[in-house]
C-alpha cells in the first residue's frame, strides 16, 4: 500500500517530536549547529508566511536554484505547506535553460543561493517577466527592488504571522494527497 502522506502533513508532525531531538545539523562559520524539530518547524512556517506575504497562493510556482542546504529545505517544505508548487532548477543549468524553466513553469518567485546565481538571474531577468520577486540566501543587502534577502523574507513572514497566526496551518491542513498532480507522483516499486 502507498503511504499518501504529504510534505504538509510531515511539517505539521515535526513539532510533536521531542524537543531534545535534532532535526538538522548545519555547518556555519562557527562550526556545526544542531537545529531542533521545533526550530525547523518554526522556520518552515515563517518561510511559508513570507511567501504568502509576497502574494504566493496555492497552485503558484516558486522556482528554487540552490545546492541542498537548510534554507532550501525550509523553502521546499514552506512551498508545499501553502499548496504552492516547487520548481527545482539545477545549479549547473545554463542561463537559457533557467530562462526556459522559469517561463515555462510560470514561476512568480525565484529563490537563489548566492551571488553566482544572482549574476545568472541578472543575465536573464529581462526575459522572465512573470518572476516578481527574487529571494537570495547569501546576499547582504538587496540592490534590486525585486530582490529580498533570506532574513528579510523571514522578517516579512514573522510580521504576516503576527496578523494571520494560523494562515499557514490552515492551508497545510487543506492539502491532501489527492490534490497533488499525478504526473509528479513516482511510485518506487514501479521502476523495478
Amino acid at each position: 500500500m502507498i503511504n499518501k502522506t504529504t510534505m504538509s502533513q510531515c511539517w505539521l508532525e515535526m513539532e510533536k517530536r521531542p524537543s531534545s531531538a535534532v532535526a538538522v545539523r548545519v555547518h556555519r562559520s562557527s562550526g556545526w549547529k544542531d537545529i531542533s524539530w521545533q526550530v525547523y518547524s518554526n522556520d518552515i512556517e515563517t518561510t511559508a508566511a513570507g511567501l504568502l506575504s509576497l502574494g504566493v497562493k496555492p497552485g503558484d510556482r516558486v522556482a528554487l536554484m540552490s545546492n541542498t542546504r537548510y534554507e532550501w529545505g525550509c523553502v521546499d517544505f514552506g512551498v508545499s505547506a501553502i499548496g504552492a508548487v516547487a520548481v527545482p532548477i539545477y545549479q549547473n543549468n545554463m542561463p537559457e535553460d533557467v530562462e526556459y524553466i522559469l517561463n515555462d513553469s510560470g514561476a512568480t518567485i525565484f529563490v537563489t543561493e548566492n551571488r553566482a546565481t544572482l549574476k545568472l538571474w541578472r543575465q536573464i531577468s529581462e526575459k522572465c517577466p512573470k518572476v516578481q520577486k527574487v529571494i537570495c540566501f547569501e546576499t547582504d543587502a538587496p540592490t534590486d527592488s525585486n530582490l529580498l534577502t533570506w532574513d528579510a523574507l523571514k522578517e516579512q513572514g514573522a510580521g504576516f504571522l503576527d496578523k494571520n497566526r494560523n494562515a499557514v496551518r490552515e492551508l497545510a491542513t487543506k492539502t491532501k494527497s489527492t490534490d497533488l498532480p499525478i504526473c509528479g507522483l513516482q511510485i518506487h516499486f514501479s521502476v523495478i
